[in-house]
Parts: C-alpha cells; structure tokens; sequence
C-alpha cells in the first residue's frame, strides 16, 4: 500500500480526492431531520470554531434566506 502523501485535495482527472465520510467524521444520518425545502439564513455572528472551505462557502449562500436543496445544488 503506497504512503500517504501531502498534496492536492482535489485531481483534475479524479475530481475529489477525500471520501465524504472523512468530510462529515463518520456521519452518514443527519442527526436531526428537516425538509430539503426548509429555509435557512445566516445568524451574522460570528462562529466560534475554525470554518472549513466547503461550511465558509455554504455559509456565504445564506446570507439571505435560502432553500437547503438551493445550498447543497450550489455545493
């Protein structure tokens, strides 16, 4: 089995290089439920804890109220 290496997340050719269980530690059920038609809208303050690039960018889309099918389209 080859060594890990550091480098790109993402491949030209391969597209994503991290399995998305890796992305959401483990989880595969949501822990609680909603509609994928409920509307979601940023709060303005300010998160405790260090955002990864793919929760800044969906955090960016809701500054507005916006479908959660609307967000995870532009994911």
């Amino acid at each position: 089995m080859p060594a890990p290496q550091d480098g790109p997340l993402l491949d030209d050719a391969a597209g994503r290089l991290i399995r998305p269980y890796t992305v959401s530690n483990g989880r595969t059920r949501p822990s609680t439920g909603f509609d994928l038609l409920s509307l979601v809208m940023a709060t303005g303050i300010q998160p405790d804890i260090h955002l990864g690039p793919e929760h800044t960018v969906a955090l960016g889309l809701c500054e507005g109220p916006m479908s959660v099918a609307e967000i995870a389209a532009h994911l």
